[in-house]
């Protein structure tokens, strides 16, 4: 970080002493390397997560075991299945304001 902070300094101080022209164009120019290399570091950057990402998600293992004694329970799967869902028992009431 201090290299950075001086060489911006140095830079600062170098277009102080050019005229407005020429330092209008050397920052132009100045701002396109430093905009293009920050641009390919970004997409090197994301080339190389995608790269060493893929293949790390493992495939389904098998039913997923989820009690839940509340009501249906399709989440992860979307099926109903097993002793999940008592379907023969009346809905539990939560409080005496529902009637």
């Amino acid at each position: 970080m201090l290299v950075v902070g001086a060489a911006l300094a140095g830079f600062l101080l170098f277009l102080r002493s050019q005229s407005l022209d020429h330092a209008a164009s050397w920052a132009i120019v100045v701002g396109f390397f430093v905009s293009a290399s920050l641009g390919l570091a970004g997409v090197v950057l994301a080339w190389l997560t995608w790269r060493s990402s893929t293949g790390l998600v493992p495939d389904r293992t098998g039913r997923i075991r989820q009690r839940n004694s509340g009501g249906a329970n399709v989440a992860n799967s979307g099926v109903l299945e097993g002793d999940d869902v008592p379907l023969d028992q009346p809905r539990p009431r939560l409080s005496r304001d529902d009637e």
